[in-house]
C-alpha cells in the first residue's frame, strides 16, 4: 500500500527516483549526481547496432561498426551503457577487462593519449594483460594470441579518430592490425571517435567494406528531441514537486546554453536539480535553471547539507 501511496503521490518521477525521494538530501543528492543514460532515437540505433557486431558467430572478415559524433555527443556514456545492459561489470583497478559467465568477453581501449603504434597496443593491452607482464605488451602476435584464448569477442576503442593523426607509417601497419584482429583472430571491433576517422577509413578498401554503415551522433538540435531527453532525465531527479521545464522558452535556454550536447544538458539538469533541493523548492523550474547556468558549482557538493 505504501509503495501505492508512494507511485500516486511522485506519479511524475521514475521508479528508481520514487525510491530516493523520501530520503535525506545527502542521498538524493549523490544520486542527482551520478550518471544517468538516457535513451533517444540516436543512442536507440547505436546500442542496436553495437548488439549487433556484439552477438555475430566468429567467423573470417568479423562485421565491425564505426560510431562517430563530436565531442559531447555521448560515445563514452554510450559504451558504458552498452557494457551495463550486458551485465559485463567494469573492473575498479584500472585494467578494464571486462568478464562476462568467466570470459574476457569485451575489452576496451582508450587511444587519447597514443603517439605510436607500439602505443595502440599498450592502450589494448591495458585492457586485458596485468601489468607487471610486459614482454607481450609491444608483441601484436603475442597480444592478439592472449585476447583470443581468454575467449574475447569484442574489442570497443574510444577516442580511434587519434590514429587520423599520427603519421602515415604508423597509420598504415594500426589499420593493417585491425583487419588482422577481425580476419584472423575473429574479432568484432567497435571503434568511436569524430568524423576525423571517416576519410581514414574509407582509404582502406578491404577495411571499409568490413564495417556496417556507420551511426553518427549529433547534438540534440531538434528542440522537440531536447525537450524529450530533457524530461526523461528530469523523472531521474527525486524531488517532491512535479518539474515546470518542459515549456518551449525553459527548452530554448537549455539549448542556449548547451548546445543541445548531451553531457552539458544533463549536467544543467543535474545542478538546477541540486539547486532545487538545496534551496526548498523540490521542484525544477526556470529559476533554479537559471540559477545552475548562473552559479554552476553552488551546491556541487554533497557534504555539509542539513537535513
Amino acid at each position: 500500500m505504501a509503495d501505492e501511496t508512494n507511485a500516486k503521490q511522485y506519479s511524475w518521477l521514475s521508479d528508481t527516483a520514487r525510491d530516493y525521494v523520501e530520503r535525506g538530501a545527502t542521498e538524493r543528492i549523490a544520486f542527482i549526481r551520478a550518471e544517468h543514460f538516457v535513451v533517444h532515437p540516436q543512442m536507440q540505433r547505436a546500442l542496436i547496432a553495437m548488439d549487433y557486431i556484439f552477438t555475430q558467430p566468429r567467423k573470417r572478415r568479423m562485421e565491425c561498426l564505426h560510431i562517430g559524433g563530436p565531442s559531447g555527443t555521448g560515445k563514452t556514456i554510450l559504451t558504458k551503457h552498452f557494457l551495463r545492459r550486458n551485465n559485463i561489470p567494469t573492473e575498479q583497478d584500472g585494467f578494464n577487462v571486462r568478464t562476462r559467465n568467466g570470459i574476457a568477453s569485451v575489452i576496451t581501449a582508450d587511444l587519447s593519449g597514443i603517439a605510436s603504434e607500439s602505443d595502440f597496443y599498450r592502450c589494448i593491452a591495458d585492457g586485458c594483460i596485468d601489468r607487471d607482464n610486459t614482454a607481450l605488451r609491444y608483441s601484436a602476435d603475442g597480444l592478439f594470441r592472449i585476447i583470443k584464448n581468454r575467449g574475447s569477442h569484442l574489442l570497443l576503442i574510444d577516442e580511434a579518430d587519434r590514429i587520423a593523426e599520427l603519421p602515415k607509417v604508423p597509420q598504415r601497419d594500426i589499420l593493417a592490425q585491425i583487419k588482422r584482429l577481425t580476419n584472423t583472430f575473429e574479432m568484432g571491433l567497435v571503434l568511436l571517435g569524430t568524423r576525423k576517422l571517416d576519410a581514414l577509413l574509407n582509404s582502406e578498401d578491404t577495411l571499409r567494406h568490413r564495417f556496417i554503415p556507420d551511426v553518427q551522433l549529433t547534438p540534440l538540435s531538434d528542440l522537440g528531441q531536447l525537450r524529450a531527453f530533457v524530461v526523461n532525465l528530469a523523472k531521474r531527479m527525486p524531488l517532491r514537486s512535479a518539474p515546470t521545464i518542459d515549456n518551449a522558452k525553459c527548452i530554448r535556454v537549455i539549448f542556449e546554453n548547451t548546445g543541445g550536447r548531451q553531457p552539458n544538458v544533463s549536467g544543467l539538469i543535474r545542478r538546477a536539480a541540486i539547486h532545487a533541493l538545496v534551496q526548498g523548492g523540490e521542484s525544477l523550474n526556470s529559476e533554479v535553471l537559471s540559477a545552475g547556468i548562473a552559479d554552476p558549482y553552488l551546491h556541487a557538493a554533497p557534504g555539509g547539507i542539513d537535513e
